[in-house]
């Protein structure tokens, strides 16, 4: 699983290893897997839309309100 993150400065491994440990605790799979990746803008579908759910291979859900 991917968590794509803007930031107004560069992320720390701490600041990483901080997130997986929230992650961990939602769900221990998260903590185990999570890649965080820097990105300098969230994807946008066409309609301005910021899609949060994403399945686990990369392409996104095709639910409502979600690309």
């Amino acid at each position: 699983m991917t968590l794509n993150v803007t930031v107004s400065k560069a992320f720390a491994e701490a600041d990483v290893e901080r997130i997986r440990g929230m992650a961990h605790r939602i769900d221990p799979r998260f903590g185990e897997s999570l890649e965080v990746r820097e990105v300098p803008e969230l994807e946008r579908t066409i309609a301005g839309k910021t899609p949060m759910i994403l399945v686990k291979d990369g392409s996104a859900s095709t639910r409502e309100g979600v690309r």
